[in-house]
């Protein structure tokens, strides 16, 4: 009976759990159904937030599209039913397939899980468009998915090609302009450099150890010390003022990193923070060192046209009073008998006047047209080796002659050339006063554009005076050929610093060069270039004449003690003097002359007079008078271009005062027998 009411007990207890379990389940599906619809509700929304997103939504299975989202048909140009179906490659541009088929792969294989790519799309209608898309891996129903967000920005693509294109643009011009991009940032205290920065400077990044460095290592690689302080300074109140006219511009020297010296300007702004604080710094370098050299060569030859100016003035005024004296002394010596006790101190004041005119020829040399050489076809070994031995003779000087045996030869006024030999020489000379090697070397060059400064492309000879003394500072190669520029004390009777400033201006005067190379302690070389003459003839020498030719002689100078020294001179050959002041008086007196039936034989005319008609007019009015005149232009002043072309004007010959009775014996006579 009580297993009976026991058992019943136990059915009651198991019934009232299955009921229990009952309501649990109900339960449990009431709260799934709720469940389901909030999922649902959740799916909804989040749909309808795709739907209505501005950003390109899709969904693929291995490039199918499964689901695409309005934006995203709307990026694409297809209408969202269209889409559904369609594979994903259809629309990415060519050049980009291959990358996204591999990004696609990593994150099926799991390598990635999502993942970021800017990607160019090729458009039905042919236009590109840029996206940049996120990749996320998804199951979608049921399936491995790829679920892609897209943003448009093509636009941003097109300015960045636009900023790169000007960039590109900008470096191109920065090194056509031979411009160095930099910036200096203040807080880090260092500067950064483009390439074309240190190409400027003759080096590389990778040879400085990159394209940043502190600026107190930038000051001491590039700026020259002697601009340091400077540069310091203008650089620092550039940064610190406000000041629109504060300079933001400055010049100043710089080390190359071959060891040499040049020139270049910086331009500069700063940018600054809202407190007006000084963050960056950005500029410009431009190597200005042939434009310095241009600048310092004009400067020279100014230099030396002002000195010529004032030169050949003198030299006309100085000249005729030195004929007077010479012609005096000359007259004397005939007079005196030759045990005259007065005939040694005469012959010592006539010596010393041919000093007077050598040292007046290397003044009027810096004249305008530098006396203008009258050239010759000359062979320059000869002429360089001769005057080199006869200025080194007993001396300590070894030469060393290093002659091409096929110089060319050149065309050169013989007397200043040797002048211009003499002076590099004594040079050398100076430069080793305990003795050494003096090399001169001779060799034909051809020179092409720019690579000698001023010189035209074409043949040339250059002629080297390599000595071994002791060099030139740097500061001084810029000045070595400035006149009266010269290190020895003002007391020394070598000291007046016109030797180089003579050959440069020789030189100049033969449409040539004169450069020079030197360090201290390591010699100095000077480099001579003059044009070749690569298809003359040998020159012909000048033959003195034999005989003496009797005849009327026509003489025109404003100065009396002149024609008085002249007449002398002349009526000694065995010539009819006639005196006349100006060009007028000359031209009236050879008229009447010619008119007469007793023409003159020669005419000699003073270039230039004080008041009145000058020589280069009035043989002007004689040519027309007699075309067969023969003149003699006489001048003081031989910088004259009418000195040097005096055959284009119709003169015959000249006479540079103060001259000899010989040369003026010479000249007549060579001209009257017509010889050459």
């Amino acid at each position: 009976m009580d297993e009976k009411i026991k058992t019943k007990q136990e059915r009651g207890e198991e019934n009232s759990m299955l009921k229990e379990r009952l309501r649990e389940l109900e339960q449990s599906e009431a709260n799934l159904k709720q469940a389901m619809e909030t999922l649902k509700a959740a799916e909804e929304k989040h749909l309808l937030m795709i739907e209505n997103t501005d950003e390109a939504i899709f969904v693929h299975q291995n490039g199918i599209l499964q689901h695409v989202n309005r934006a995203c048909g709307k990026l694409l140009g297809v209408a969202v039913e269209d889409l559904i179906g369609m594979n994903v490659m259809d629309f990415i541009h060519p050049d980009y397939q291959k990358e996204v088929i591999n990004h696609y792969r990593q994150l099926m294989h799991g390598e990635q899980t999502q993942g970021y790519r800017d990607v160019c799309l090729l458009m039905r209608q042919g236009e590109q468009r840029w996206i940049n898309v996120k990749f996320i891996r998804v199951l979608w129903d049921g399936k491995e998915s790829i679920l892609a967000f897209a943003t448009d920005i093509t636009e941003r693509k097109q300015v960045e090609e636009a900023l790169k294109a000007h960039q590109t643009q900008l470096t191109n011009a920065l090194e056509m302009a031979h411009l160095g991009h930099w910036e200096y940032d203040f807080a880090s205290d260092a500067f950064t450099f483009n390439d074309q920065f240190y190409k400027i400077f003759r080096t590389t990044a990778e040879a400085v150890g990159g394209y940043t460095m502190p600026s107190a290592e930038y000051f001491r690689r590039f700026v020259h010390p002697d601009d340091l302080t400077s540069a310091v300074e203008i650089a620092r109140k550039s940064a610190e003022s406000m000041d629109t006219d504060v300079n933001r511009q400055l010049e100043h020297k710089i080390h190359y990193a071959d060891g040499t010296t040049g020139y270049i300007t910086v331009r500069n702004f700063t940018v600054r923070d809202a407190r007006g604080r000084p963050i960056k710094m950005y500029g410009v370098n431009q190597d200005i060192t042939e434009r310095k050299q241009n600048e310092e060569e004009i400067l020279q030859i100014q230099k030396l046209e002002s000195l010529g100016v004032l030169a050949g003035g003198i030299a006309h005024d100085f000249n005729n009073l030195m004929a007077i004296v010479q012609g005096n002394i000359d007259l004397a010596l005939l007079d005196l008998p030759p045990g005259h006790a007065s005939r040694r101190s005469l012959m010592t004041a006539m010596k010393s006047i041919g000093h007077t005119r050598e040292l007046t020829g290397r003044i009027i040399t810096f004249s305008r047209g530098g006396g203008g050489p009258r050239v010759k076809t000359e062979n320059l070994a000869e002429i360089v080796r001769e005057t080199v031995q006869k200025t080194v003779a007993e001396t300590e000087i070894r030469l060393t002659f290093d002659m091409q045996n096929d110089l060319w030869p050149a065309e050169i006024d013989e007397h200043p050339m040797r002048q211009c030999f003499y002076n590099l020489t004594k040079n050398a000379m100076e430069a080793m006063p305990e003795g050494g090697t003096l090399t001169v070397r001779g060799e034909n060059v051809l020179i092409r554009t720019d690579e000698v400064l001023d010189l035209k492309e074409g043949s040339y000879l250059r002629i080297s005076f390599i000595d071994e003394g002791v060099g030139i500072p740097e500061d001084n190669l810029s000045k070595i050929f400035d006149p009266y520029f010269t290190t020895k004390a003002m007391g020394d009777q070598k000291g007046l610093g016109l030797g180089l400033a003579v050959c440069y201006s020789i030189i100049k005067n033969h449409k040539g060069q004169i450069t020079v190379q030197s360090k201290p302690g390591q010699g100095a070389s000077f480099f001579l270039y003059l044009p070749a003459c690569t298809d003359s003839a040998e020159s012909k020498e000048g033959r003195e004449a034999s005989q003496r030719s009797k005849g009327r002689v026509l003489i025109m100078d404003d100065e009396e003690q002149l024609r008085v020294i002249e007449r002398a001179y002349l009526e000694r050959f065995g010539y009819e003097v006639t005196e006349t002041e100006d060009g007028i008086e000359a031209i009236e007196a050879y008229r009447k002359a010619l008119d007469s039936g007793n023409p003159f034989s020669l005419v000699i005319m003073d270039l230039s007079v004080r008041h009145g008609l000058g020589g280069q007019l009035a043989i002007e009015r004689l040519l027309k008078i007699d075309p067969a005149v023969k003149v003699i232009i006489a001048s003081g002043y031989t910088a004259d271009p009418i000195i040097e072309n005096y055959q284009d004007y119709g003169f015959q010959g000249v006479l540079e005062k103060p001259f000899s009775r010989e040369q003026m014996q010479n000249l007549v006579e060579k001209i009257l027998s017509g010889t050459d």
